[in-house]
């Protein structure tokens, strides 16, 4: 893998480069999500289906249980 263009800007002497958020702006039932929360990574999911985001929101409660943050808005 290539990247150009891109240098760090700080001085923490972490070489691994690693995204920091994921935005899915078409989150069906939230596996990018799930993955995300796997990762450790923060992610915001934009999804208009309520019954998608019910499951989803069950999905990622099952596999992360209490350690998981998740906001549902209205």
């Amino acid at each position: 893998v290539t990247t150009t263009g891109w240098e760090p800007t700080c001085e923490c002497g972490v070489n691994e480069v690693r995204p920091c958020a994921v935005l899915d702006p078409f989150g069906g039932i939230l596996t990018t999500a799930l993955v995300a929360d796997r990762l450790g990574l923060d992610v915001t999911v934009i999804e208009l289906s309520k019954g998608n985001v019910k499951i989803g929101v069950n999905r990622i409660r099952q596999d992360a249980g209490m350690l998981t943050r998740i906001e549902v808005m209205k």
